[in-house]
């Protein structure tokens, strides 16, 4: 008990959230930017988004270690390398005058990102008591979610008014201030070296990552070819030593809510990429008026996750979860049908309804997929999580941006529009899915 309580965990949360919430923050500011960048650099929407990929895939990339690190080294100094490599990255993109160096920023950033994850999720599932962490689990994710809120008005404004190179430079001190915080919240624990890590397996999963990603955007056979043989290596080499448990997908309910919370992330990052591209070369809204227009949906996001985090705690999953689902189920069918006809301010509502339902029950499929696994198992089963929604986020990217260049190369006019619709789509079938078989697993009466 002394251990625990040397620890500020609400702060130490927090504070490992920032570099979530700085990551995302740049993401979500750098969309709103991609028409701007890509008459700069004279890139296509299928390059361009590799701002946001090549971060996502470093995330991926990092993420599958976390549960050998998480075991072997301490959380503060995790905590402290994730600060200073996201430090790195900003001052690079602060003064980046080519493509290639923004990347090299944003994959510092990833990297970061990539620890700082499951660290916060590893602080809730093993500093906070069971009964509460519905409520810590909305806690964390309403810092991470915040980020979407003021991410394309923060960008937006900056880069009308400065430059697009101040969304990096202004994130500065509030990463000083997550270091500083960090230091005074997570103390230092002493932790046992006795493992070996996996690096044949981790090269496999990172080389299976980088390839698939690619075939998925480029669709060439050699690289469909290297990805299987790197999935292959990877699963050769981890059954001996496991850099992740693959018993998790044994597991048929934990898989169904891994599942939803894929498909909220491929929405979320979808949705955040459609609607800014969509509003400004589709509707020729300013980069400040996209900007702002995706201020109020995760402004109700933030709000509303701890609020739901409350209600898995009280009435249990299925009321909140099933009610999100539906609800933002409907805001996208909605956004199917509509969106190239509705005036501004009613695709507002329709995207804060969508918000609203993804508030209600993402934190909570989250937990509920966390009960689903013996406690052994629960590192392997949040280093799958963080894995998954980041690969699933790049992956969902990559495929709403090919769709909209898809769309443009089609029709130069009018192809921003219809690019966006099949976009819409995509998200529409993903999300359904979930609600199908989480619906299921409910009406199985074994939860």
């Amino acid at each position: 008990m002394s251990e625990t309580k040397q620890w500020r965990v609400i702060p130490a949360v927090i504070m490992t959230a920032v570099m979530s919430f700085g990551g995302i923050l740049v993401e979500t500011s750098m969309n709103v930017t991609f028409p701007l960048l890509m008459s700069q650099f004279n890139l296509l929407a299928s390059q361009v988004q590799w701002v946001t990929t090549a971060y996502l895939l470093a995330v991926s990339i990092v993420v599958p270690s976390s549960a050998y690190l998480v075991r072997n080294f301490s959380i503060r100094n995790l905590f402290i390398t994730a600060n200073l490599l996201f430090l790195s990255g900003l001052v690079i993109d602060s003064f980046a005058q080519s493509f290639i160096i923004l990347l090299l920023g944003r994959i510092l950033q990833g990297f970061a990102t990539g620890l700082a994850l499951p660290l916060m999720f590893h602080i809730i599932l093993t500093k906070v008591p069971q009964d509460k962490r519905g409520l810590m689990m909305g806690v964390g994710s309403m810092t991470t979610s915040f980020a979407p809120a003021i991410g394309p008005t923060y960008g937006g404004i900056l880069t009308e008014m400065l430059d697009w190179h101040a969304i990096f430079w202004l994130l500065l001190p509030l990463l000083v201030l997550s270091l500083a915080g960090g230091l005074w919240a997570i103390p230092q624990e002493p932790v046992g070296r006795g493992e070996v890590f996996n690096w044949p397996a981790f090269i496999g999963l990172a080389a299976f990552l980088v390839t698939s990603l690619l075939a998925i955007e480029q669709n060439l056979w050699y690289q469909w070819m290297l990805a299987f043989l790197a999935a292959f290596a990877f699963y050769q080499s981890n059954r001996n030593n496991p850099l992740i448990n693959l018993n998790l997908f044994s597991k048929g309910h934990y898989l169904v809510f891994l599942w939803g919370a894929l498909t909220y992330q491929a929405l979320l990052l979808g949705m955040s990429f459609i609607i800014p591209n969509y509003l400004q070369l589709g509707r020729g809204l300013s980069t400040t008026q996209a900007g702002n227009f995706m201020f109020l949906g995760p402004i109700v996001l933030s709000l509303v996750l701890p609020l739901a985090g409350r209600l898995y705690d009280s009435l249990g999953p299925k009321k909140p979860i099933l009610a999100g689902l539906t609800l933002s189920l409907f805001a996208l069918l909605i956004f199917v049908i509509y969106y190239h006809q509705l005036p501004i301010w009613s695709l507002l509502v329709v995207h804060v309804m969508m918000m609203l339902g993804i508030a209600l029950s993402l934190s909570n499929i989250m937990t509920q997929s966390y009960g689903q696994i013996e406690d052994n198992l629960e590192a392997d089963a949040n280093t799958l999580m963080n894995l998954g929604q980041q690969y699933m986020g790049a992956i969902s990217t990559a495929l709403v941006s090919k769709l909209l260049s898809l769309g443009i190369s089609q029709n130069p006019e009018f192809g921003a529009v219809l690019g966006a619709g099949w976009g819409i789509i995509l998200m529409f079938l993903l999300v359904l899915s979930a609600y199908i078989l989480i619906i299921i697993v409910f009406r199985s009466n074994t939860i």
